[in-house]
């Protein structure tokens, strides 16, 4: 019975920056492992005024990971992941007519469940659930567009491979809606 993982234990990663333009980034993960799990966990944002007015962008996120080996043959893994983007934006930049400046606020989130089971080391079957919303904001002088959107995703996989011959097949399903 071997481990999932080799170094078991817990880390820590983190750093920041700083530089001119009102630029700040920092992030901070933590990951760990052990004989038959293993997990991470971070969060990061990064800010800037841009080189020029109008043009900032401030992105923020954050997300889990964790995979199971629950038996010699199933091996469990889930996701989730959280991002926020804010930025200004302008079109028409060289002509002052047509000069066009708004506001881009985009938030999603993701997360996954997922599944591998090995029947023998030749033979594997897979199985994926996602689920994701997002949220899109555009403001600029007429007002607010808003754009929310929601979607899953599901697919299964069976593979057989050995010396002379693979056979990969499977299917997967989509729904979708946007308002």
């Amino acid at each position: 019975d071997e481990p999932l993982f080799d170094r078991p234990g817990l880390s820590l990663f983190a750093d920041v920056l700083a530089a001119n333009l009102d630029t700040v980034s920092a992030q901070t993960i933590v990951a760990g492992m052990g004989e038959n799990i293993a997990f991470s966990a971070g969060y990061g944002k990064f800010r800037t005024d841009g080189f020029e007015t109008d043009r900032d962008l401030a992105q923020y996120g954050g997300n889990f990971f964790a995979q199971v080996r629950a038996s010699d043959c199933l091996y469990l893994q889930t996701e989730y992941v959280d991002a926020k983007v804010e930025r200004g934006v302008v079109n028409s930049d060289f002509d002052p007519l047509f000069r066009s400046v708004f506001r881009a606020e985009d938030h999603s989130t993701t997360t996954r469940v997922g599944a591998r089971y090995e029947f023998e080391p030749y033979s594997l079957f897979f199985i994926n659930v996602a689920a994701q919303s997002f949220d899109s904001k555009v403001t600029d002088i007429f007002g607010t567009v808003q754009t929310i959107g929601d979607a899953v995703a599901g697919e299964i996989q069976y593979t057989f491979t050995n010396e002379t011959f693979g056979l990969v097949s499977g299917g997967g399903h989509l729904h979708a809606t946007i308002e």
